[in-house]
């Protein structure tokens, strides 16, 4: 009587795959299999913004967009957290590693529709303030920040406009395009004109702590800036 022996299931199973690694090792190994790379979806949310999602390789850095613009409203970076925007997305360092939504933070416009009256220039270091003249009038010397990215002004004898941006994360301000009517009025009967000196401008400062409230524009690399009281409504 013949004896017939059935191999095992997990017998069969481990001789094929002992042939398949064989093969593989005859073939050169491993390294000859190609490996797609794992790609992930980087999108951006958030009110007023159009931005193109992108597809990031894993392990890769994200393309930093351009800033989006939303009308009274400065935009504070891209966050990972929605509503809390605690975790902010630093696209120089942060990699890719899952599909990943990134939330717009807007900050609401501290300057759009403030008028200020200028009261003096102030030199940090010596701490000495140069007050303007004439004293008594009341149309000189104002900016009013018609926009969030627009202002105009009245000059002793001449008015401005021009644009401003501001960087919500650092508070950064910056004038650009400021036109007088007349490019040769003086400021103060200095030899600095007043344009002059608000392209200067660096960073700004709202003290509401006080009535009316103060905003300082600074220049210098801080150690100067012009000093404004809030006028109108």
């Amino acid at each position: 009587m013949k004896i017939i022996f059935k191999k095992p299931l997990w017998l069969t199973v481990l001789t094929t795959l002992c042939l398949i690694v064989v093969t593989l090792l005859a073939a050169g190994g491993c390294d000859n299999a190609e490996i797609l790379p794992k790609h992930y979806t980087v999108i951006f949310v958030g009110e007023g913004v159009v931005i193109e999602q992108q597809s990031i390789t894993h392990g890769n850095y994200a393309i930093a967009p351009e800033n989006p613009e939303r009308e009274g409203y400065g935009f504070g970076g891209w966050f990972t957290d929605k509503g809390t925007f605690a975790n902010e997305w630093d696209f120089k360092t942060d990699i890719v590693m899952q599909d990943t939504t990134l939330y717009a933070k807007w900050e609401e416009s501290a300057l759009q529709g403030t008028q200020w009256k200028l009261i003096g220039i102030v030199d940090v270091q010596i701490g000495d303030t140069i007050e303007l003249e004439p004293k008594d009038c009341e149309g000189c010397y104002t900016i009013t920040f018609d926009t969030d990215s627009t202002f105009s002004g009245g000059l002793v004898c001449n008015t401005m406009f021009g644009k401003h941006k501001i960087d919500y994360k650092t508070y950064d301000l910056h004038f650009s395009d400021v036109v007088s009517t007349e490019v040769g009025c003086i400021w103060n009967g200095k030899e600095s004109l007043y344009s002059q000196i608000l392209y200067k401008i660096q960073s700004f400062i709202i003290n509401d702590t006080t009535y009316p409230r103060m905003l300082h524009l600074y220049y210098n690399g801080g150690k100067n800036y012009l000093k404004y009281i809030e006028i109108g409504d």
